[in-house]
């Protein structure tokens, strides 16, 4: 149950410990610093830090 309460409600911070790479979908295009530095620590950011830089 929290977990679809947490989908809906995208917390800078709450989620970005227990969902860092779910938060990423939907806060990735409104906070991508933010996300950006989460998913550093999960590795993803190197993939997709590539493609929003490559884009930007």
């Amino acid at each position: 149950m929290s977990g679809q309460m947490l989908s809906k409600r995208p917390k800078p911070g709450g989620l970005g410990h227990l969902a860092g790479p779910r938060v990423r979908r939907h806060a990735h295009r409104r906070r991508t610093s933010r996300v950006l530095r989460g998913l550093n620590l999960s590795g993803v950011v190197a993939e997709h830090a590539g493609a929003l830089k490559g884009r930007n």
